[in-house]
């Protein structure tokens, strides 16, 4: 008898687990008929088309920043060098009057 409750259990069982496919194909089978299905799944796949787009440029604008601000560092070291390198505005003669302008103040 206690086998006999056994294969019931496991009868009932799959009876149910059959039950449910069928009620999820039957519900499959009236969305997928609905009048509105294309559009809904068009929609949807738009919406993972811009998801995965907007996730994309999210990534590339996180790849570009550490270059862009390594570009802007550099430009700046080239800036000062340049500014660094430049003759001074007092021409050399300038430069020896204004020294010698400067001692004469020490001399008297």
């Amino acid at each position: 008898m206690e086998a006999n409750k056994n294969n019931n259990v496991g009868v009932n069982h799959h009876h149910h687990h059959k039950e449910e496919e069928d009620d999820d194909e039957l519900l499959k089978i009236r969305i997928s008929s609905h009048p509105l299905y294309e559009r809904l799944v068009e929609n949807h796949l738009n919406c993972l088309k811009e998801g995965y787009c907007s996730a994309l440029s999210k990534l590339k604008e996180a790849m570009e920043e550490p270059q862009q601000q390594t570009i802007a560092f550099i430009n700046g070291m080239h800036s000062q060098l340049r500014d660094l390198a430049r003759p001074t505005h007092l021409s050399p003669d300038v430069f020896l009057q204004e020294t010698e302008r400067n001692n004469s103040k020490y001399v008297d």
